[in-house]
């Protein structure tokens, strides 16, 4: 049994408090079981808290949702609006209000004016894209915390002899809610705070006149996400805030096996981890959590990007004397883009990834006691990434006028650089 608890203060946030309660108990020589419950604390750190202002690049995570075909509930798109017509109408009235203030022109370039029969550039239909947030610290943070329960079994093989003594299998349960969560605002969270009703109600009757697009337009938050010359979006104002809440589980497993055979021994060792939730939200509780698992995800609230339902690692070996072979396999199954978390009906244009294998082949040869070699070719087969996030909507003419992509790989996971080789030494003296 282990308690712990820790007290620390800040001059910028008072105390925090975080302790622990955890069990380990061994039921025999082959079985044990663990688990416990763990709350964390964390303060701001000095960037979080004054950071001085400063241009970023990212993604923005709901598009450009003053285009007339954006898929979000609170864009000028009359057949995804919540409001439906009326509400897209009140949409695009406040954008306007916002172009506007960047230049006499800037709404004509970008809606065309059907009157007059001319048609701007065509508009983004997806509900991503990248942006340049400038993000500024916010002094005004508070602490967030973590309450994290886990529970598990290791299974050690009782036989002593034979092809399944060196056997072993751990699985272990977790479950972690993030309150408070401290993150800088996404692009996404900082144009719904302006174009929806619930959180900028003067947006409900923009439409109605000028006057009160330009009332809509003058909330904070809209001033935070200007337009540009052209009417695209332009330099958004974002900072870190305490918005975030996010609820994680998932089941992590490892299997590892020995067995002598000919003149060395085969090893295998294989972890798999099995996301059950991957829920989010950035501005908690006015929108609801929304579960991830199994797209693209979204870095709000400083989560990481691809949440893949289960991954698997594994590795495959074989050693005699001083010298050591083995084979790498990571597998990762398909991958659906955000909106199909994020967007009531999702994406149907949007097409996801397929799965991906990738294999890489290691070897050593230990010279002497402290003379080792290694010698590996990474991804053996030459897998080339695959596509993913293709636009159906968007043809070639449409990407070159607009930026939009039309698809594109991870390079947080899958491999972009192809076959490669290395040699290397590690010597002792």
């Amino acid at each position: 049994l282990e308690l712990g608890g820790r007290m620390s203060n800040y001059n910028t946030t008072g105390t925090s408090w975080t302790y622990k309660l955890l069990g380990d108990w061994a039921v025999n020589d082959w079985l044990r079981f663990r688990g416990g419950y763990n709350r964390a604390e964390r303060a701001p750190n000095i960037g979080e808290l004054f950071l001085s202002a400063q241009q970023t690049f990212g993604g923005n995570n709901r598009g450009d949702v003053c285009s007339t075909l954006n898929p979000n509930v609170f864009s000028a798109n009359p057949a995804a609006n919540s409001g439906g017509a009326a509400g897209a109408l009140d949409v695009e009235a406040v954008c306007r209000a916002l172009m506007a203030q960047a230049g006499p022109d800037a709404s004509f370039l970008y809606y065309g004016s059907p009157t007059l029969g001319v048609v701007t550039n065509p508009q983004a239909t997806g509900s991503g894209g990248f942006a340049f947030p400038t993000l500024v610290g916010n002094p005004n943070l508070k602490p967030e915390t973590a309450d994290t329960w886990t529970a598990g079994v290791v299974i050690q093989s009782p036989l002593s002899s034979g092809a399944l003594s060196r056997l072993r299998l751990s699985v272990d349960w977790y479950d972690i809610t993030i309150k408070d969560a401290i993150g800088a605002q996404t692009v996404g969270a900082a144009l719904q705070q302006c174009f929806d009703p619930q959180f900028n109600s003067l947006v409900n009757g923009a439409a109605g006149s000028v006057a009160a697009a330009n009332a809509a337009a003058a909330n904070p938050f809209c001033q935070g996400v200007p337009r540009n010359g052209t009417g695209a979006l332009g330099n958004v104002q974002t900072t870190y805030t305490n918005d975030g809440r996010v609820h994680l589980s998932g089941i992590d497993a490892q299997l590892d096996w020995g067995h002598d055979i000919g003149p060395g021994t085969r090893t295998l060792n294989s972890v798999l981890n099995y996301q059950l939730d991957f829920e989010s939200s950035a501005l908690y509780p006015a929108l609801p959590l929304i579960d991830y698992v199994g797209t693209a995800g979204s870095t709000e609230n400083g989560l990481n990007a691809n949440v893949f339902k289960y991954r698997v690692f594994t590795t495959v070996g074989y050693g005699w004397g001083p010298a050591r072979v083995s084979l790498q396999w990571q597998y990762y199954p398909g991958l659906e883009d955000n909106g199909e978390a994020s967007v009531p009906g999702g994406t149907p244009t949007q097409s996801g990834w397929p799965s991906y294998s990738l294999f890489s082949l290691n070897t050593s040869y230990q010279l002497t006691d402290d003379i080792g070699l290694r010698f590996g070719i990474d991804n053996l087969l030459n897998k080339r990434p695959p596509i993913g996030n293709y636009n159906n909507a968007v043809d070639e003419v449409t990407a070159a006028q607009n930026g939009q992509l039309r698809g594109g790989s991870f390079l947080s996971a899958h491999d972009t650089n192809g076959r490669r080789f290395y040699l290397g030494a590690n010597a002792r003296f």
